[in-house]
């Protein structure tokens, strides 16, 4: 659905845990093993996931992490107390896939804060007002979850990406 290289960087948008859940939903259905790093009041994923948190040593954490490469194909680590260590840990040991979360604004202003990430993303939702008289029960609320690229300056709605991705699949498929 999107491009995630060795250190991708997500800038969480309002209703982006929404869009990230759905990622995550959306990667396990494909196969993709995801281990989800955060700290104490952020929210849980459908994956597998270690908290990180003064409650934790570091050591435990490491231990956890390296317990669980065995069956993962992705990371995702919020901002957390071990942020540093376990990106370093990540950098030099595991080198798998990772998504690295923040909430701050500021690598959307400044593109340049993303040279040492493969990709950066936006999440966001569009807010549209509500029309009460021409509420359908069978509307896809997917197309107002908008997922931008912030190297490549493109942007599309969730449903947009997942059909993308499906008739991509399907054509890689018949090529084969």
């Amino acid at each position: 659905m999107i491009e995630i290289g060795n250190r991708t960087k997500v800038v969480m948008g309002n209703g982006s845990n929404i869009i990230l859940s759905q990622l995550v939903d959306f990667y396990d259905l494909i196969g993709l093993n995801a281990l989800y790093i955060h700290s104490d009041n952020e929210q849980a994923l459908k994956c597998n996931s270690i908290k990180s948190s003064t409650r934790y040593t570091w050591e435990k954490v490491e231990e956890k992490i390296m317990s669980n490469l065995f069956r993962l194909d992705l990371i995702i680590v919020t901002s957390n107390i071990h942020l540093e260590k376990i990106v370093k840990l990540i950098d030099t040991q595991v080198k798998l896939p990772t998504i690295y979360l923040t909430s701050s604004k500021v690598v959307v202003d400044d593109p340049s804060r993303l040279d040492n990430y493969d990709h950066g993303y936006l999440f966001y939702r569009k807010s549209t007002p509500l029309n009460f008289q021409s509420i359908n029960i069978n509307t896809d609320f997917d197309t107002d979850y908008y997922i931008k690229d912030l190297k490549n300056d493109w942007e599309d709605n969730l449903l947009n990406l997942k059909k993308k991705w499906n008739r991509d699949k399907r054509i890689d498929d018949l090529l084969k």
